[in-house]
């Protein structure tokens, strides 16, 4: 496996100080933009540690839900969301311009991330809302998706994703971070996983069921304490494997 070939993307700006120690091995990293952690303070140290490292730059709008950290679903009015989301993202965007640094991609976070594939009036809002960065920008969708097709439908220039850390089922949904078995924590089974999905083309299940997968760009979280090791781990037994 080219090592170089992989395409890592990663959350940041969420609060945890990591970022300096995860920024050298990823390729993109997704800046959280006042939605569910984040403001102009972080964006800021973010973007130009990023730049620094020469890292693709997304913005990373949420649910308006600092409390739960974007990470429950809420049930409001969609021109509110459309709202809080062009206003997520022209903060960063606001900061980049400034610097001169162009916004690569957009990913959603969290329960809205998850809640774009399971209803198709809020995934119809949302794109409404980065309408404006459609010829532009990227959007980050999951492989496997109906969020990804009615992207793609709809003209979007959409990168698929897959999750390195993240245990999945056998319809690509990820499993709820409320069951046990969600989250992937040791290094060693994140990096089969990963090699599994790129080399193989693979994703094996958490039923032991294995489904096809294509993906563009492969996520790892941020925001647990061994984040940063687990990634450097995983990053360097690769590049150990393909020399």
């Amino acid at each position: 496996m080219d090592i170089k070939k992989i395409h890592i993307n990663c959350d940041l700006g969420e609060g945890f100080g990591n970022e300096t120690a995860i920024m050298p091995y990823i390729q993109a990293c997704n800046i959280a933009c006042g939605g569910h952690a984040g403001d102009s303070e972080t964006i800021k140290k973010t973007v130009e540690l990023a730049a620094k490292f020469e890292v693709e730059i997304g913005a990373h709008p949420a649910y308006p839900d600092k409390k739960h950290f974007g990470r429950m679903s809420m049930n409001i009015p969609h021109a509110q969301l459309i709202d809080s989301v062009k206003n997520q993202i022209k903060r960063l965007k606001d900061i980049l311009d400034a610097k001169g640094i162009r916004l690569q991609h957009i990913k959603p976070h969290g329960a809205l991330y998850n809640d774009l594939s399971q209803n198709r009036l809020l995934a119809s809002a949302f794109l409404k809302a980065i309408s404006h960065y459609k010829n532009d920008v990227f959007l980050y969708a999951a492989y496997g998706s109906a969020f990804s097709k009615m992207a793609m439908d709809a003209g979007f220039q959409v990168k698929k994703e897959a999750f390195t850390d993240r245990n999945y089922l056998d319809d690509y949904r990820l499993v709820s971070r409320e069951m046990p078995d969600a989250v992937i924590h040791d290094a060693r089974q994140i990096g089969s996983h990963l090699k599994n999905m790129m080399v193989h083309h693979k994703i094996r299940t958490l039923s032991g069921k294995e489904i096809p997968v294509f993906a563009d760009t492969y996520c790892f979280h941020s925001d647990h304490p061994m984040a940063a090791q687990t990634i450097q781990d995983v990053v360097k037994s690769l590049s150990d494997a393909s020399n």
